[in-house]
């Protein structure tokens, strides 16, 4: 059976300043509500740097209304759903996924707590928080988070290269003042975006949103620094830690969501890693059992982004996975893309679009952030654009992102002084127009 079309979403600005957008979903049987504030870690003075996700937490311990986070949690339970949060570089999601007929109240619970939250427990919050902190750190307190070790690389000191999560020494120093004053400048209804998904009646909801959300501060957006030029490459660092394996990260500044060549880059990366049949799993453990997984992705914001390659091998094995990922790289940046392996990756992305309209939350929130950032929510706009993409786009995209002027290395483990600088020698004198690998003869070019 044919799955029923998704209507364009309806957007409305309430009185001050809050877009509301609604995006119908007859099929579905569930609503999804997801609030996108423009604002995240890449808009904090050093001073200030983990306060949004600290606030992030804080929103949730209780409001005027439901004093505890017990009494607020239950409070949405009983709707059917469960809050949720996500503190990123550019923005911070609220979300919760509720029956149909409970979208009015939970719009009523969720206003709340950007209205009067009661920040409870602050002492509390803050033991969570560090304990959350210390995932990425060792015994010694050192970073042995790759993400966080490969943006400072890339970035430096500009907040796209610190951890969003700040650190425990900024965590102990914020107070409830910090909090308010915090919520007062950002999160605030002309910073905003309220999105609503699902089998649901748009007037109904832009009604429902305008007696809770229109009580939001009106407030302005605030756009933060643009990004600094990248660190040259190619660079390498190399992080000890304990434990039976060692993560290997290479790392490649890239252009941003804005970037008219974006959908060429997300092609490329489906290429690298999209199922078992893609470059890097056929050559890098399916021909070598190199790993057990090994992946390619992108962090995107509007202006900005990198290309992450990744994976997890013994510790002796580290130099040949990072000659191994270098080579299916300098293949790809210096051969040609055969039609018919664009054409897989082309029609398993469409695919994807058009299965996201299956999932209340993704749509919620994709059209949260494209409304707050300014782009393309429908998805027939994207598949457009993916349906335009050629060969020799991608393959211009390859030679300007794999340039070994943007190699970042990143190794997190227990490698040896020898190791070590094995992994050093094969990133300064990786070229992608002398790198190559066998799977070339047995791809799809061929």
């Amino acid at each position: 059976m044919k799955r029923p079309p998704a209507s364009e979403p309806l957007e409305r600005e309430l009185g001050n300043g809050l877009r509301v957008v609604v995006s119908p979903l007859p099929h579905l049987r569930a609503a999804s509500i997801v609030v996108a504030f423009g604002v995240g870690s890449r808009h904090e003075a050093p001073e200030d740097s983990g306060l949004t996700h600290l606030l992030e937490h804080m929103v949730y311990r209780g409001t005027a209304r439901f004093p505890t986070a017990y009494e607020l949690n239950h409070a949405i339970e009983s709707l059917g759903g469960d809050l949720d949060g996500a503190t990123m570089s550019d923005a911070t999601t609220f979300a919760v996924t509720v029956p149909p007929g409970s979208v009015a109240e939970a719009l009523d619970v969720m206003s709340e707590v950007f209205v009067s939250p009661r920040f409870g427990q602050l002492d509390v919050e803050k033991r969570i928080v560090k304990e959350e902190i210390l995932e990425g750190l060792d015994e010694d307190g050192v970073c042995i988070d790759a993400d966080d070790l490969s943006r400072r690389q890339i970035w430096g000191q500009h907040p796209l290269g610190q951890p969003i999560i700040g650190s425990e020494a900024r965590i102990d120093a914020f107070d409830e003042g910090d909090l308010r004053r915090h919520l007062e400048r950002a999160f605030v209804a002309g910073n905003a975006v309220l999105s609503v998904a699902g089998p649901v009646d748009a007037e109904a909801v832009f009604e429902a949103a305008a007696s809770t959300f229109g009580r939001l501060r009106a407030g302005v957006s605030a756009p933060p620094e643009p990004p600094p030029d990248p660190s040259a490459g190619p660079s390498v660092e190399h992080v000890e830690d304990t434990g039976s394996q060692t993560t290997v990260r290479l790392a490649f500044p890239a252009f941003g969501e804005r970037d008219p060549r974006c959908a060429a880059l997300m092609l490329l990366v489906r290429i690298l890693d999209d199922g078992m049949s893609a470059r890097l799993h056929r050559h890098l453990i399916d021909e070598r059992g190199l790993a057990y997984d090994a992946w390619a992705g992108l962090d995107l914001h509007v202006d900005c982004g990198v290309l992450d390659v990744g994976g997890t091998c013994a510790h002796e094995s580290a130099p040949e996975l990072v000659r191994e990922m270098l080579a299916v790289l300098g293949d790809l940046a210096s051969s040609p893309i055969a039609p018919s392996e664009l054409e897989h990756v082309r029609r398993r992305h469409l695919w994807d679009l058009e299965a996201s309209v299956d999932d209340a939350e993704d749509v919620a929130e994709h059209a949260a952030l494209a409304t707050l950032f300014q782009l393309p929510r429908s998805t027939q706009i994207m598949a457009e654009a993916i349906r335009r993409v050629t060969p020799a786009e991608i393959e211009a995209v390859a030679r300007e992102v794999l340039k070994s002027q943007r190699l970042h290395v990143v190794t997190v483990g227990m490698l040896s002084r020898k190791r070590r600088s094995e992994v050093d020698a094969i990133a300064r004198r990786w070229h992608p127009d002398e790198a190559s690998c066998s799977s070339r003869s047995r791809s799809p070019a061929s």
